[in-house]
């Protein structure tokens, strides 16, 4: 990774872990705290105040880890919004996954999380975007803690995507936020990983503007809520289609197909025999349509 200014010149990023602070730069934060204190969801952000840095900026986000996967978007729906995308990796050993594939380094730091940078194409799994310039990076402090999720990282040339950007000079960016289901780990190096259906969303916005300032001094001790507002309720959300769907296509060829079966083999009843396997027929049905209308919602599916 560059570290002088003529590398910078040539478009490389430069990591703030080994920069020089600027005097004149002052400290700039803006944080938002959900609601809830004892599963609050925390994200603050820095904008630099440097001309080397004119589209990175830098983050810090903090959910429960009893979730599979915590992110934060920018962006008002998830059409078109840019997510940053946390969740376990696979051995405990940090790797800092760039989207730029013949851009990738490894720090040897101890960290268990995976950061994937993720573009929203509407009300299904985000895909992973893959850009030759933009890339994340892992800083120190990143991890599970405390059954928390962690992550303090810069994202370098993260001001545009394919389908928008961010403008640093708002005052009420819109933003959206998600956590994964409790328990349904991912743990995966992979920046594709699949994502299972949220367990609870929400949006809001943050002032850009206010959070202008030194990356060396971000960030903040102070994470409680600051130049940021929701938007609207917290909503809860499940998965409930995937267990009807299993339930209606197993329930059938365990018990339903096997009663009507009994009922000609065993009883002798003709019209229950053929009204059960009836009734059958139209369970498995119905379970086939609910699997066709959720596989769109994952990319796995959907790529395949």
């Amino acid at each position: 990774m560059a570290e002088s200014s003529e590398s910078a010149a040539e478009g490389e990023p430069i990591s703030y872990l080994n920069t020089v602070a600027v005097p004149v730069l002052a400290s700039g934060a803006s944080t938002f705290v959900t609601s809830d204190s004892l599963n609050n969801l925390t994200f603050s952000v820095n904008v630099p105040l440097d001309s080397r840095y004119p589209n990175d900026f830098g983050f810090y986000l903090s959910a429960p880890h009893g979730n599979s996967w915590v992110a934060v978007g920018f962006g008002k729906h998830m059409k078109d919004a840019f997510m940053l995308v946390a969740y376990t990796n696979k051995d405990g050993k940090s790797t800092i996954l760039h989207s730029a594939t013949v851009w990738c380094t490894r720090l040897m730091l101890d960290l268990d999380i995976t950061l994937s940078p993720r573009v929203g194409t509407g009300h299904v799994e985000p895909s992973y975007y893959k850009n030759n310039t933009m890339s994340l990076e892992l800083k120190d402090g990143t991890g599970i803690k405390d059954g928390r999720y962690v992550i303090n990282a810069v994202c370098h040339n993260c001001k545009g995507w394919n389908s928008g950007n961010i403008d640093f000079n708002s005052t009420s960016q819109p933003m959206i936020y998600a956590v994964g289901a409790d328990g349904l780990f991912l743990n995966s190096d992979a920046k594709d990983a699949g994502l299972r259906r949220h367990d609870f969303y929400g949006s809001f916005t943050i002032d850009l503007q206010a959070a202008s300032g030194d990356p060396l001094l971000f960030p903040p001790s102070d994470l409680s809520n600051a130049n940021a507002t929701a938007t609207g309720h917290e909503h809860n959300d499940h998965e409930y289609g995937s267990t009807v769907h299993a339930i209606a296509m197993i329930g059938t060829f365990v018990a339903i197909f096997p009663a009507g079966t009994f009922y000609k083999k065993v009883l002798g009843h003709v019209r229950w025999h053929w009204l059960t396997q009836a009734f059958g027929v139209v369970v498995v049905l119905v379970g086939a349509g609910l699997g066709l209308g959720i596989s769109h919602y994952y990319n796995r599916v959907c790529s395949n």
